[in-house]
């Protein structure tokens, strides 16, 4: 994953930029997964547009699973904010051989988030 790499070779544009992730985000998993390895926010175009055919009822269910999905997988690792997500909740078990094992993950760190 890009982030992965971002955090890796150059943590230091996490705390010069913000870092949005468009593509590649198919349900509430991929959010929390994208925010826990420091992206600040997720593009969530093609679901939607998927969703459009069904007029706004699709779009209304479209958000009531994405937010159901958020929140499950949000409950299952301990977090009720999105704040509270870090790179410790993060399974990097299909990339190990990219990623040096140990506690939480040596080099992707948590970096503080204004409330908005």
């Amino acid at each position: 994953m890009v982030l992965l790499e971002l955090q890796k070779c150059c943590p230091e544009v996490f705390n010069a930029m913000e870092i949005f992730i468009d593509g590649g985000i198919r349900r509430g998993t991929d959010i929390l997964k994208a925010l826990c390895l420091g992206a600040r926010a997720v593009g969530l175009g093609r679901p939607f547009l998927y969703a459009l055919n069904y007029g706004q009822e699709g779009v209304e269910h479209l958000i009531e699973i994405l937010r159901d999905e958020l929140q499950t997988s949000m409950r299952m690792v301990g977090i009720t904010d999105v704040a509270q997500a870090h790179p410790g909740l993060v399974s990097t078990a299909d990339i190990d051989h990219l990623v040096p094992n140990g506690e939480g993950h040596p080099y992707a760190t948590m970096r503080a988030t204004a409330k908005l």
